[in-house]
């Protein structure tokens, strides 16, 4: 088991789509910083021509912290609207083309068959987590890191209110910034290697790679879109996150307490692991 999980991950880890995956995301986050420093070039410039005319104002960056403005918050340039509008699509590249490459280049059977199916499952499973942890959170991190160049740190108190009692640790946020904001990408990283073990779900049922890939991003957009449509009607009351869609930001506009964050990714995860086990083990490898 350890040696084919070993083997697995290498592969997944060397994978030429999981670096393109992470490509794509950093060209959205450097659109996304080239935003952000247009609008501390445009509020320092505010900011410079009423000291100019001796008006008296507070230099204070509060309302344009980096912990304000970071797209982990919630998505307000375009490049990180970008992001997370297909991050399920990035997360999935990273290995899902893989998978089903190797079931029609006979690579899969070669390897099935020197280890039991259970075994194979597992360490594949294994890998297309990973690589769909890594898709996600590296850009994210690199994105805040990039972001703490051109935007300035300010502590923001609790009395902004960006985290209500019923967000995701939000006293954590209160008490240390970085300590929330690396905990965050931890959480990005979770929610999309769960988003990408969706894949098995279909396993190679579906004639094209392309359509593998997807798998995650139109489960996760017609839910959000249900999501939507129930609320609007009146017929959903809660007040918590319910689209796996919203869960990679931390003010999703909706309650995301951490208990309920992780009840979805342990459903997520459950749901994919087990149908995708009767789809691979016990279909495709019988």
């Amino acid at each position: 088991m350890k040696n084919t999980i070993r083997s697995e991950l290498r592969k997944a880890l060397t994978n030429k789509m999981l670096y393109l995956s992470i490509g794509i995301g950093l060209v959205f986050f450097g659109m996304d910083v080239m935003e952000n420093r247009a609008t501390m070039r445009e509020f320092d410039e505010i900011i410079e021509s009423l000291m100019d005319l001796d008006f008296r104002v507070r230099t204070a960056h509060t309302g344009y912290s980096l912990f304000y403005l970071w797209s982990g918050m919630l998505p307000a340039t375009r490049g990180a609207v970008l992001f997370y509008t297909v991050w399920p699509v990035l997360a999935a590249m990273a290995y899902g083309w893989s998978y089903i490459a190797e079931r029609r280049s006979g690579v899969y059977d070669q390897i099935a068959s020197r280890t039991s199916g259970r075994t194979y499952y597992v360490a594949k499973y294994v890998a297309v987590f990973v690589s769909g942890a890594l898709a996600v959170a590296v850009p994210v991190l690199v994105g805040l890191l990039a972001n703490a160049l051109v935007v300035p740190y300010d502590p923001i108190p609790s009395g902004w209110n960006i985290l209500g009692n019923k967000n995701f640790m939000a006293s954590l946020f209160y008490e240390s910034h970085w300590t929330f904001a690396l905990v965050w990408v931890g959480m990005c990283g979770l929610f999309g290697g769960a988003a990408a073990c969706l894949c098995f779900i279909v396993g190679t049922r579906l004639r094209y790679g392309v359509m593998v890939i997807l798998t995650p991003y139109a489960l996760y957009v017609g839910l959000d879109a249900l999501i939507n449509s129930l609320r609007t009607a009146g017929l959903v009351g809660t007040d918590l996150v319910l689209s796996p869609m919203q869960m990679v930001y931390a003010t999703p506009g909706w309650a995301n307490p951490e208990w309920f964050l992780f009840l979805v990714l342990a459903g997520l995860t459950a749901l994919s692991f087990g149908l995708g086990y009767w789809q691979v083990v016990k279909h495709e490898l019988a």
